[in-house]
C-alpha cells in the first residue's frame, strides 16, 4: 500500500472500519441466533395418580456416568461447613466433594500463575527492552 492522498486514505480506513463493524454485527447476530434457537420450554405431562409410575430402567446395565457416580459416592451429601468452615476436614466428605475441592484449588493456582506469567511474557516480548 503506497502513499495515498488524505481523502483516499480516509475513505479506505472508513471502508475497512465499516467491514469490521459488519463482521462483528454478523457474528453477534449469529451468536444470538445460536443461543436462543434451542431455547424452548420443557414441559412434561403429569401422570394420573392412579397409574403406576415405577421405572423399568432398574434392570438395565449402568452406563459410564453411573459407574463414575458410584465410585465417587454421588448419592452421599456433602457438608459445606466441614469443607470451607473453620474446622475444615475435607477427608470426611464424599469422594466427589473432595475431587471438586481439589479441582477448585488447582484452578485457583493456575489462574494466579497465568495472571503473573502472561503479563510477564507480554512485557518480555513487547516491552521497552527487547530480549
Amino acid at each position: 500500500m503506497g502513499f495515498l492522498p488524505p481523502e483516499a486514505a480516509h475513505r479506505q480506513l472508513l471502508r475497512i472500519f465499516d467491514m469490521r463493524i459488519r463482521k462483528a454485527a454478523i457474528a453477534g447476530a449469529t451468536a444470538l441466533a445460536v443461543t436462543f434457537s434451542g431455547a424452548s420450554i420443557a414441559t412434561a405431562a403429569e401422570a394420573p395418580s392412579d397409574q403406576n409410575t415405577t421405572s423399568s430402567n432398574q434392570t438395565e446395565n449402568k452406563g459410564g456416568s453411573s459407574k463414575i457416580g458410584d465410585a465417587l459416592d454421588a448419592d452421599t451429601n456433602a457438608d459445606g461447613r466441614k469443607i470451607f468452615g473453620q474446622d475444615a476436614d475435607v477427608s470426611s466428605q464424599p469422594a466427589w466433594a473432595q475431587a471438586l475441592y481439589g479441582i477448585g484449588i488447582a484452578s485457583a493456582v493456575v489462574t494466579v500463575i497465568g495472571g503473573l506469567v502472561g503479563p510477564a511474557l507480554n512485557f518480555i516480548k513487547f516491552g521497552p527492552i527487547k530480549f
